[in-house]
């Protein structure tokens, strides 16, 4: 079970990285942002 659990975080995670990467981008392009 924690194994499951654990690959189920790691999928999330991944998935927030990329919604993150993705809004940051977004971000940049929309107001020049320097983060």
């Amino acid at each position: 079970m924690a194994k499951l659990v654990s690959k189920l975080s790691a999928f999330t995670g991944t998935i927030d990285g990329i919604t993150y990467y993705a809004k940051r981008q977004a971000g940049l392009s929309q107001i020049g942002s320097t983060h």
